[in-house]
């Protein structure tokens, strides 16, 4: 089966050189385009590779291990501890309380009742042995242990999500970080808007009237970006929906009339969009 899988997933990683196909989890960084979904959920890409990847069994953590074999051997000794004890008891019964007399241990053993009832007193004390022998307290003196380890930690700036890996985190000389979405949220908020007068505005409701209208036509007409339907920014790329969140609400679904003629949309290496518009006729007196 995993065969099978390998196979599927090879023939359609081929189609990645197709300039026509795109994938979930692709990032597009420029243009405009219409897509036709075909796959979705596990029958993508990136959903064949999870499919695969649950399938691996994950590897146990050098705390685990060690505790595995602290567990061996102390049921190792419960269980030799026990038979001991129930080998003694019964020779105790039968051979020391007999005078070591085999025409007592005889009699002894021809009273079946009594030699029946010392064997299972025999066999009950081996399994409170037994029991005994399990330390109860561990597991949760460990994870008591784990919790004090991992607030120290997050003392630190460091969160842990997995106690387990507590133990692993202390071993460690170099720590390397993803910085987008670890140290950083990986979204662009506009902070301010600076004039060319160098007058500073925190928002858009603060500015100027002719100013903030001024700015919300230059952002909403140069910007593929657009107001989705459950009010969040969709489209365009990071910046231009950075830039389209520092609008008021009004000024994002304020249908204005205005005509674009033709648009340089925003690209990294040019450092700007710009557009060509049609004002109407209320729109340019204003």
């Amino acid at each position: 089966k995993k065969k099978k899988k390998s196979k599927k997933l090879a023939a359609h990683s081929a189609d990645f050189s197709d300039p026509y196909k795109v994938f979930r989890g692709a990032v597009i960084d420029d243009g405009e385009a219409v897509m036709l979904v075909e796959s979705v959920g596990l029958r993508t890409i990136f959903g064949e590779l999870l499919d695969e990847l649950n399938t691996n069994e994950e590897r146990e953590s050098p705390l685990q291990v060690k505790l595995a074999a602290l567990a061996d051997g102390i049921s190792t000794i419960g269980y030799v501890g026990a038979t001991f004890i129930a080998v003694s008891f019964l020779f105790k019964q039968f051979v020391m309380d007999n005078g070591y007399s085999w025409a007592a241990m005889l009699t002894y053993v021809s009273n079946w009742q009594l030699a029946l009832k010392d064997v299972v007193t025999s066999l009950i004390l081996a399994i409170i042995i037994i029991v005994v022998a399990v330390p109860e307290g561990l597991p949760m003196m460990i994870a008591i242990v784990l919790s004090l380890n991992m607030r120290k930690l997050l003392r630190a700036h460091v969160l842990v999500r997995k106690l387990l890996g507590i133990e692993t985190a202390g071993s460690l000389d170099v720590l390397f970080l993803d910085k987008t979405g670890t140290i950083t949220r990986g979204r662009f908020e506009p902070q301010l808007f600076m004039s060319g007068g160098g007058v500073r505005y925190a928002t858009h409701a603060a500015m100027p009237d002719v100013l903030r209208r001024l700015l919300a036509l230059c952002l909403n007409e140069s910007t593929s970006a657009q107001l989705g339907v459950d009010g969040t920014l969709v489209g365009g790329n990071a910046s231009d929906r950075a830039l389209l969140s520092f609008l008021a609400h009004a000024s994002l679904v304020d249908d204005s009339g205005v005509r674009v003629v033709q648009e340089i949309l925003f690209h990294s290496a040019r450092k700007f969009s710009a557009a060509q518009v049609e004002l109407p006729a209320a729109v340019a007196r204003d």
